[in-house]
């Protein structure tokens, strides 16, 4: 019964089956095998190599897709690299900083210790001063009390000098008294009347110096009782005033002490925490560059796998296999809506609030486009419909064509989100000045 079936294979149906073998062969495996065009009896078989090309297609699909997601995990394994590598020279640079900080540290905690010591000569010449002070205060005190002494000495010298006046009185009288009796002895009292005239002489003089000492004692005694009151009303400015200062410097020295002290406590302490977080960094970091060699060893080991399986898709796929047409007024029209967009205001100034809400709208409104995204000029993803799989972009050709000012279209490729076959449209954002500030692009499903 089965070579009865087999007899009823026609030339035509074996060579047309042949030919769909020998083409799926070459790894063309994107047209679906015609099993309607073969009679009944080969249609089994036809149907057999479709299911064969499906298997074989959502291989090649699923081998794509894992050989674009490893270029990708290389690609931000490499970039992770670039930013590792600067990353070390901003910690080679923060070491040096750090180098330099903790010498200025040291160099101002010597100048406190200098200042601590200048301080301490200033707090023996303030209590020098405090002791001066106190000269001056006995000095102007001792002052006082030898003039306060002056007032009863000068009081003894007018009692001296009354006691001289009272004596040139009585001698005048005494003189008086004989220049009269001298005239009653007439010729023999002519020699007592001489002694009488000089004796009168003698008081006259005597009471004019007194009158004389009598006029100084009290001019004397007026500027002593003026010097007395000044010394003692300025007795007590000078020594409000020495207190104020000696109060003043001393609040000023305690302050001045407790702040250099301070200071010098507080110096050290930072450079000890600077110090310590300079050791912790210093670990972290040579256990990060162990783990960022590990991370270059996985991403070289991951770049080969992405060479192998490359070679492998090649093997299985036919060079122009990828090559499938979208409509070109599909195309045109989504370039269209990217151009209008990247030229609205708040698309260029890049905020991620409006790119989210007019870049989520265009999406809707358009089913053959798969994803929607944009960028920064440094690569950092602005918005993404669905979220991106990838941290930056600056490794993507697409953004790469974009970013320099060129209208990007990429060749047809499995999405690694759908596992659909789908080409990427890229194009520049620019400024006011007409440079390249970001990138819009899209995903467009191919059918």
């Amino acid at each position: 019964m089965d070579n009865d079936h087999y007899e009823t294979i026609s030339i035509e149906d074996m060579l047309m089956l042949s030919a769909e073998m020998e083409r799926l062969g070459r790894g063309e495996i994107m047209e679906a095998v015609k099993a309607e065009l073969l009679s009944p009896p080969a249609r089994e078989l036809g149907l057999r190599l479709e299911k064969l090309r499906q298997f074989m297609s959502a291989f090649v699909k699923e081998l794509t897709v894992t050989n674009a997601q490893v270029a990708s995990a290389v690609e931000q394994i490499q970039d992770g690299s670039v930013r590792a590598e600067a990353f070390a020279d901003t910690f080679s640079d923060l070491k040096t900083q750090s180098s330099e900080v903790d010498i200025l540290l040291q160099a101002m905690d010597g100048r406190m210790i200098s200042a601590e010591k200048v301080l301490n000569e200033v707090g023996q010449s303030f209590q020098m001063i405090e002791r001066s002070t106190g000269s001056i205060k006995t000095m102007v005190t001792e002052t006082s009390r030898k003039l306060e002494e002056l007032g009863p000495a000068i009081l003894n010298l007018t009692n001296i000098i009354d006691k001289i006046d009272n004596i040139a009185k009585r001698v005048r009288l005494l003189s008086f008294n004989a220049a009269i009796e001298a005239a009653h002895a007439t010729e023999h009292g002519r020699g007592f009347s001489v002694v009488a005239q000089e004796m009168k002489i003698l008081a006259d003089q005597s009471s004019a110096g007194v009158r004389s000492s009598s006029q100084i004692l009290k001019m004397i005694e007026g500027e002593i009782n003026k010097a007395n009151l000044w010394v003692s009303q300025k007795e007590k400015d000078i020594q409000a005033m020495l207190a104020g200062i000696q109060k003043e410097t001393n609040h000023n020295f305690i302050l001045l002490q407790k702040l250099i002290g301070s200071f010098i406590i507080d110096t050290r302490s930072v450079r000890e925490e600077i110090n310590d977080l300079l050791k912790q960094v210093t670990n972290n970091f040579k256990t990060w560059e162990f783990a960022n060699e590990n991370m270059l060893k996985s991403s070289n080991y991951l770049q080969r796998i992405s060479e192998s399986l490359n070679l492998s898709l090649e093997k299985i796929v036919a060079p122009n296999t990828g090559t499938v047409n979208i409509e070109s007024q599909t195309v045109k029209e989504i370039i269209a809506k990217l151009d209008e967009l990247s030229a609205m205001d708040n698309i260029m100034a890049l905020s991620p609030f409006h790119h989210q809400s007019l870049l989520s709208e265009v999406l809707e409104r358009h089913p053959s486009m798969e994803a929607i995204y944009s960028n920064r000029a440094d690569g950092s993803f602005i918005f993404s419909q669905p979220p991106a799989a990838l941290a930056n972009a600056r490794a993507r050709l697409w953004w790469q064509e974009a970013i320099k000012g060129c209208q990007y279209r990429s060749p047809v490729y499995i999405s690694a989100i759908t596992r659909h076959a789908c080409i990427t449209i890229a194009l520049p954002i620019l400024d006011r000045e007409g440079n390249p500030c970001g990138v819009l692009a899209a995903d467009l499903t191919v059918d």
